[in-house]
């Protein structure tokens, strides 16, 4: 029975490529939407437009940061296709599997990073915000620090298991 399904399992890792294929796409539509966002801010310079160049910064930021985290599952998940090629084969293996705990961490730690800057931007531009929202953003912003905060220390506790066992 193993015979029949190990090599079907082993296969079946190729089902990820059209994914990592589409996140390439989303890829290449934030590199396109970081320059029409420079242009954007070039041209409402170089006209005298009203621009806080700050809040500008910041959105290219968030840009690139949500690029990263694209990049990160798109490489952890081309790392899990090599090293699972690379394995052996063999079925139970589990050797392969890229540390998902941690990928998580990287993950909550850019959405972090991401709502900071976003509840900056709101900070900066207080005036045009709507007076509700600021208390509701703090605390989603909280929200993602403790899940990241919580997502560390399980990835911390696993991987100090894993080496007191190993």
């Amino acid at each position: 029975m193993e015979r029949f399904f190990a090599p079907l399992m082993r296969v079946s890792r190729w089902v990820m490529v059209p994914l990592f294929f589409g996140l390439t796409i989303v890829l290449v539509l934030f590199v396109a939407q970081f320059f029409v966002e420079v242009w954007r801010i070039g041209v409402a310079f170089a006209t005298g437009a009203e621009l806080h160049l700050t809040l500008a910064a910041l959105s290219l930021l968030d840009i690139v940061l949500m690029a990263s985290l694209v990049m990160i599952v798109m490489l952890s998940g081309l790392e899990a296709l090599a090293r699972s090629a690379d394995a052996g084969g063999a079925l139970g293996s589990t050797a392969w599997i890229v540390g998902v705990g941690t990928i998580k961490v990287r993950i909550m730690s850019a959405i972090v990073v991401i709502s900071a800057i976003y509840l900056l931007e709101v900070y900066l531009d207080i005036g045009h915000s709507a007076t509700g929202t600021l208390p509701w953003l703090i605390a989603l912003h909280l929200t993602f620090i403790v899940t990241a905060v919580l997502l560390a220390v399980v990835d911390w506790l696993i991987a100090r298991g894993a080496t007191e066992r190993g």
